[in-house]
């Protein structure tokens, strides 16, 4: 199975939320891994995004990004970009 990647507490209020019941019920049975991103490495994934990809990500829709651009985990996960509920302005920490 793929990797998880999600961030939890966040800075940031449009973060991902930790996953309901359901979702964590899922999880439990389907996901092998977990990696964590610090609020920083959100940032850097969403200001690489924006500067070299041309796109916008909002900070949920960054994580799996922020772990592939950190080095975790080996192997590296399936990312998919999530780009909605954000504005063009260049993030900052």
């Amino acid at each position: 199975m793929a990797p998880y990647a999600q961030h939890y507490p966040s800075r940031h209020p449009d973060a991902s939320p930790p996953p309901g019941e359901l979702t964590f019920s899922l999880n439990r049975r389907l996901v092998d891994a977990i990696t964590l991103v610090s609020d920083d490495e959100i940032v850097a994934a969403m200001r690489f995004a924006f500067e070299r990809l041309k796109i916008v990500l909002e900070p949920s829709g960054a994580t799996a990004l922020a772990a592939l651009l950190a080095g975790r985990p080996d192997p590296p996960p399936i990312v998919v970009i999530a780009r909605g509920n954000a504005t063009p302005t260049v993030p900052t920490s």
